[in-house]
């Protein structure tokens, strides 16, 4: 085609000004001799230039089939300055390029621009001189099957005459404006109208839910149905009538569209050049309604007549969607039509086809784990496209998928390895190339700048991020599989304030719990699914959902090793139980080691398994976390119990206050728990807040922050006046009055930074004057609301052994025996004995051990990698064994301690302290985000079966943690949970003394012989989560059942290991009658009211009466706050 633009006529012809005769003779000839001019016009539109670009995109080569289409789009024919018909065509094949290559912004502007074009000449087929009639194909055997007999198909000619130009041209050029002379213009009108169909196609998909309502579709829609109306009469009828069906569907109007489609897919009981495209559409559909046997005919169908049309875009996406249609209708049989239409595309040569279906093969083949024929189609396919610039595209990926899944079916490390790299690449191009998360991005962007409103949005929100469903994962796992890998966490913040913004509390609160879980699930392999499959398979049947059992079965069956290896773990596992730890003779170390190396190597079987089955169209559940809604959350929380919930959405940071009956929700603004606060130090240029820096300088008047720790300031009280101001910050805008509660318990669900703030040493204002909240409550903290009660059936642990692991600070004999007393088979791991267990043989790391276990106690220094997620190491021992860390915890076998305590983990609270005091800008950056070590660690262990884990927010090392954690376990039998427990042991503890030099944080050199314990410094550092089940009571109380009725000894279990004597003075704790001056509280432990509650309970509280949104206290009870100076110190956040 000729590059040329037809310009505004300045100096017309003298014989088409003056020559009226010359005009009416060239309007009869147009109208009567049309066909013999065109004979003499240049070549149609669109030309042989854009052929080249659409073969060079049939080839592969998507990088030079965007140039020639970009150059083509840049010389094509234009009017002035206005483009014509052929570049409808130009810019759907450049979107067509982008779309293969996963850069749906620029693919979705091409589609735009054609539609907008399409708008511009909606009437360009009334335009059409001389209709041709329709010709009949003659029907030949397909390479892959017989066509119907009785089908018709039409033959259309390629190229159409047009009337081109103005009839008043004279007019025109006299009065002003484009002057263009008539003439008769030859164009390509089938190929102009598929590109429209391709455009309206493509865009509706990009545009996903955003597509119902797009005025751009609702415009052409309209213009079609006007030129359709003009045309009645004519077969074009039925290409307008698919036109308008491919927009209804854009719109979303699925019934229509149908209707649509099934009018226009023949014309006269023919099918013609754009029934292939009816077909796919109409077999969509009937995917999605579950109708695998006519949705596969219409694919069939659709290819069978394709062929006949050399039409290729349409055959290679007809066979896409035929084999996925096969695998639905006969899961038990190869798809036969693949491999003959294969041998087809390549005696023809074409590549991406040719590709495409023998990628389409090697799924097959992987349905029934056939590794070799797999293997051999995806080596022709990738040989084919070779170094062609459509492997790094869609169909690279998808190449790239295959080898993984075909990789993981090899249990050795080389192939694991090699499947988990070529997976990587995958997803690495589906991050940005799946459509489902561009639907996502789409929604973020026109939400932020103004063009979605906030209803809309939440509606979106709502269908797009959900979990992948069945239907997801059998239509396209690779997809599904990237949405849930892709992190979003500020689309979920987003997601959030749109339910904030419609005040929809209880909708705001599980999006929260939305997205706490899909931010945990993203840190795990493949998004969460290769965990998820553990779960399913090895959580006890009363924690699954029906439809979750039934796949576990099917699961089983179909892979019988597994279950024979969980049966030989499981009798290991009983076998080590039932052993005298920790072992003595070198006999019994043989055999406990062999056992652990047995359990290692069964397991590495079993997760070879998993990997083989990781990557199919199944779907999996995710079993844990389960997310509630708000109203299970409420009728889980029993009376007497509240639950207070952060959240932290673009620098605001919300609280949510629940009981069983009510729930407020209110936020504090600028807090300075997201990124980029508005409100700078102007001196400093850190990020200033008045809940961070109140926290900040509660922590430094406790003594933290600053190396050692002064003696004397265990004697000052400043801390309080700052704790009183956090707690003032905290509810503001809320009606929560701690003070006059109407509950005994609290479950906390902190945050980012919150998890640094000790709750429990807060001061409340109560009738008998200020009182740190733990003096009140019974405080546990949940990483989730829907892990802060009751989640799961208990499962009596069957282990006696508790693992106690000592640092290097480890105290005296006679507090480390205090312990021990406390337990009832504790096994002290050390460097040299490890509990028994031979070092460096296999089934050693604490990933494999800590299972055999019913409590673990490690009281080393745990280093702990701030920038990366599970980099922890629980036993401290194995540091540096990668087995040992954290991450290998979600490994098989299944299972972790009941109780976790881990006083010597190192967080991010006091470096964030020591950040806060400096005043560079560039030194302030933190390395990840505040408070994921909690976040990412508790859900850790409760995931692989833990039920209570208590965590510090700052290390002391020394006697101190020893010493509270015994408290804790004595009171473990005596109180309904263990939050009951953690708190009278905390009410114990600190009417005790410590000597200054048995904790090495405590400076030297005062002349202070004993500290009081009551000073938070020593138990406001604790993070206690729990559900709240009471487990560790229930297990307690019948062990001590279990021990008197069985007297004379239990059968099958070891026997019990004398417990020592303790000495006299053991531990340096007050006697209770002690006077108070330096206890927690003003008056002796017996004296505070546990459980009664206050006599204006059942009348006012935190929840008393319901406060609306962001409401105020009323009038009448409102105080005026008092001055509070300001306090240094600010919280640099990423």
């Amino acid at each position: 085609m000729g590059k040329s633009e037809v310009k505004a006529v300045r100096e017309p012809s003298r014989f088409l000004l003056w020559s009226p005769a010359a005009v009416l003779t060239l309007f009869f000839s147009i109208f009567f001799g049309g066909q013999s001019i065109v004979s003499a016009l240049e070549s149609s539109l669109p030309g042989a230039e854009y052929d080249w670009g659409v073969l060079l995109l049939r080839d592969g080569k998507h990088d030079d089939a965007r140039k020639q289409l970009e150059s083509e789009f840049r010389g094509s024919f234009k009017i002035a300055t206005e483009r014509w018909l052929d570049s409808i065509c130009i810019s759907a094949m450049l979107g067509e390029t982008h779309y293969q290559m996963g850069n749906h912004a620029e693919a979705l502007e091409c589609f735009n621009t054609a539609l907008r074009l399409s708008i511009q000449h909606s009437d360009w087929l009334t335009l059409v001189q001389n209709v041709p009639n329709p010709g009949m194909f003659t029907l030949k055997p397909v390479p892959w099957g017989d066509p119907n007999p009785n089908r018709g198909l039409l033959h259309i000619p390629e190229k159409f005459s047009i009337l081109f130009g103005d009839l008043n041209y004279g007019m025109t050029y006299r009065t002003g404006g484009v002057a263009v002379p008539p003439s008769l213009k030859s164009i390509r009108g089938p190929e102009i109208v598929r590109c429209t169909m391709l455009a309206i196609r493509r865009r509706a998909e990009l545009l996903g839910p955003l597509g119902a309502g797009d005025d751009l579709t609702s415009e052409l829609m309209t213009r079609l149905g006007q030129t359709q109306r003009a045309l009645a009469g004519t077969w074009f009828q039925a290409w307008l009538e698919l036109e308008i069906g491919f927009c209804h569907l854009a719109l979303g109007k699925t019934d229509d569209a149908a209707q649509s489609l099934m009018r226009g897919a023949s014309i006269n009981g023919n099918a013609h050049l754009f029934t292939p495209l009816a077909y796919i559409e109409l077999g969509r559909l009937q995917m999605k309604a579950g109708s695998y046997d006519k949705a596969y005919s219409l694919f069939l169908d659709a290819a069978t007549i394709a062929y006949y049309y050399e039409d290729i875009e349409s055959l290679t996406e007809a066979f896409e969607e035929l084999a996925c249609a096969y695998f639905q209708k006969n899961p038990q049989v190869i798809c036969p039509s693949l491999a003959r239409a294969a041998e087809w595309a390549r005696s023809e040569k074409l590549a991406y086809l040719y590709a495409t279906l023998q990628a389409l093969r090697a799924d097959d083949f992987m349905r029934f784990r056939q590794a070799r024929p797999a293997m051999e189609c995806l080596a022709l396919a990738e040989k084919t496209i070779g170094k062609r610039a459509v492997s790094m595209g869609r169909l690279g990926a998808s190449l790239h998928y295959l080898r993984a899944r075909i990789a993981f079916l090899d249990p050795s490390p080389n192939s694991q390895q090699l499947g988990m790299t070529s997976l990587m690449q995958a997803m690495m191009f589906m991050q940005k190339g799946a459509v489902w998360n561009f639907h996502i991005q789409q929604v973020d962007f026109r939400l932020l700048n103004g063009q979605l409103t906030t209803r809309k949005a939440l509606e979106a929100y709502e269908l797009l991020l959900r979990e992948p469903t069945a239907g997801d994962w059998s239509m396209d796992p690779m997809e599904s599989l990237a949405v849930s890998m892709t992190p979003r966490p500020g689309t979920w913040e987003n997601f959030f304030l749109c339910a904030v913004d419609m005040e929809r509390k209880d909708t705001a609160l599980e999006i929260s719990e939305k997205a706490r879980r899909a931010a945990y699930l993203q840190t795990l392999d493949f998004g969460g699914r290769m965990h998820s499959l553990r779960l399913l398979l090895e959580s006890p049947e009363s924690d699954l959902t029906v439809p979750q059992l039934q796949r576990k079965r099917d699961i089983l069956t179909e892979y019988p090793l597994y279950e024979q290896c969980s049966k030989e773990v499981r009798a290991l596992q009983m076998k080590i139980r039932q052993m005298s730890l920790p072992v003595t003779e070198r006999k019994e170390g043989v055999e406990l080691t062999q056992a652990l190396g047995k359990i290692s190597e069964l397991t590495r079987q079993q997760e070879a398994v998993l990997s083989a089955m990781v990557l199919d169209r199944r779907v999996i559940d995710v079993v844990f976390p389960k997310v509630r809604t708000c109203e299970e959350i409420q009728a889980s929380l029993p009376k007497g119990e509240a639950m207070l919930v952060y959240y932290a959405a673009r620098n605001q940071l919300f609280l949510f206050l629940l009981n069983s009956e009510r729930l407020a929700m209110w936020k504090i603004v600028d807090s300075g728990a997201g990124a980029g606060s508005s409100r700078k130090n102007k001196a400093t240029g850190n990020v200033l807040t008045s809940l961070q820096t109140n926290f900040v300088s509660m922590l430094k008047e406790m003594g933290l922050g600053a190396g050692n720790i002064r003696p004397t300031i265990f004697g000052e009280t400043k801390w309080k006046t700052a704790s009183q101001r956090v707690m003032a910050d905290l509810t503001k805008n809320s009606q929560a009055d701690f003070s006059r509660a109407d509950f005994d318990s609290l479950v906390i669900v902190p945050d980012r930074f919150t998890w640094y703030i000790p709750f429990e040493a807060l001061q409340i204002q109560t009738a008998k004057g200020p009182r740190p909240t733990i003096a009140q409550f019974a405080v546990r903290y949940a990483p989730m609301a829907s892990l802060g009660t009751p989640w799961k059936q208990t499962q009596l642990p069957k282990s006696p052994y508790t693992l106690i692991a000592s640092g290097k600070n480890a105290p005296g004999t006679k507090v480390q025996n205090r312990l021990e007393s406390a337990l009832e088979r504790p096994v002290l791991f050390e460097e040299k004995s490890y509990g028994g267990i031979l070092p460096g043989t296999p089934g050693t790391a604490s990933s494999i051990y800590a299972a055999m276990f019913d409590k673990m106690l490690v009281f080393q220094d745990l280093r702990n990698d701030e920038g990366a997620a599970y980099q922890i190491f629980p036993m401290g021992f194995d540091y540096g064994v990668k087995e040992g860390s954290l991450g290998y915890w979600f490994l098989l076998p299944y299972g972790a301690p009941r109780l976790v305590v881990l006083p010597g983990m190192r967080t991010q609270c006091e470096s964030i302290l020591k950040k806060a005091a400096k005043r560079s800008g560039s030194s302030s950056r933190q390395t990840a985000v505040p408070g994921q070590e909690f976040f990412l660690t508790s859900m850790a262990f409760l995931a692989n079966g833990s039920d209570t884990v208590v965590l510090p927010r700052w290390n002391l090392e020394g006697t101190a943690p020893w010493r509270l954690t015994t408290h804790f376990l004595t009171q473990l039998p005596e109180n309904e949970n263990s939050a009951q427990a953690w708190r009278k042991a905390v009410l114990k503890f600190a009417t005790s003394e410590i000597r200054p030099e048995s904790e090495p944080r405590i400076a030297k050199g005062d002349d202070l012989k004993s500290i009081s314990c009551s000073h938070p410094l020593f138990w406001g550092g604790y993070v206690l989560i729990d559900s709240g089940s009471g487990s560790l009571k229930t297990r307690e109380a019948l062990g001590n059942d279990d021990a008197e009725e069985n007297a004379d000894g239990n059968i099958g279990q070891p026997q019990t290991r004398p417990k020592p004597e303790l000495e006299e003075g053991a531990d340096e704790e007050r006697d209770p009658d002690a006077p108070a001056g330096a206890a927690l509280e003003p008056k002796a432990e017996e004296e505070i009211p546990e459980e009664t509650e206050p006599a204006d309970a059942g009348t006012n509280g935190p929840l008393a009466p319901l406060p609306p949104m962001g409401g105020m206290l009323p009038d009448s009870e409102q105080k005026s706050p008092a001055q509070l100076p300001p306090m240094g110190g600010a919280l640099p956040l990423e």
